[in-house]
């Protein structure tokens, strides 16, 4: 019996190393798993394209005499980097460009903004569209004059 025995206790053996595999290779299949579901919803959130900001956004939050200093400080680095005015053409402004300009008057004339917000706007649409520079400044002028005829 002697033979018996040990050939048993060798399967047995046998049997739990395997047990003890199988249970190691199901952990990291789980762990994995685990990893994958934590990591998919971050790559479905970068894969999703994001919306971009019109000029219309822009004008609306502008308009919002309830948005703050910061939001205004948004709407004027987002025109700076995104937009450009259309093209003279013959020396004249197009139309398209009344839009932008009354992007500028709403921002000079908004209660929130300050002189910083104004020189930013200023300077980074200048040197953007040195061909608006004229255009720039009235409508920069007409917004401050807006803002302090409110005040009063």
């Amino acid at each position: 019996m002697g033979t018996q025995s040990t050939i048993l206790l060798v399967i047995i053996a046998i049997f739990l190393i395997a047990i003890i595999v199988l249970m190691m290779v199901l952990i990291k299949f789980i762990k994995n798993d685990d990893i994958e579901h934590k990591v998919a919803p971050k790559s479905a959130k970068q894969a999703t394209p994001k919306k971009e900001t019109s000029i219309k956004d822009l004008i609306s939050i502008a308009s919002d005499s309830k948005k703050s200093k910061d939001d205004l400080a948004m709407v004027v680095s987002q025109f700076i980097e995104e937009f450009k005015f259309p093209q003279k053409q013959n020396g004249k402004a197009p139309q398209e460009a009344g839009i932008y300009l009354n992007l500028v008057l709403l921002i000079c004339s908004h209660k929130n903004a300050d002189a910083k917000i104004i020189t930013v706007l200023n300077a980074g649409l200048k040197k953007k569209n040195p061909e608006y520079v004229v255009e720039i400044e009235e409508y920069e002028s007409q917004g401050v004059e807006n803002r302090k005829n409110r005040a009063r």
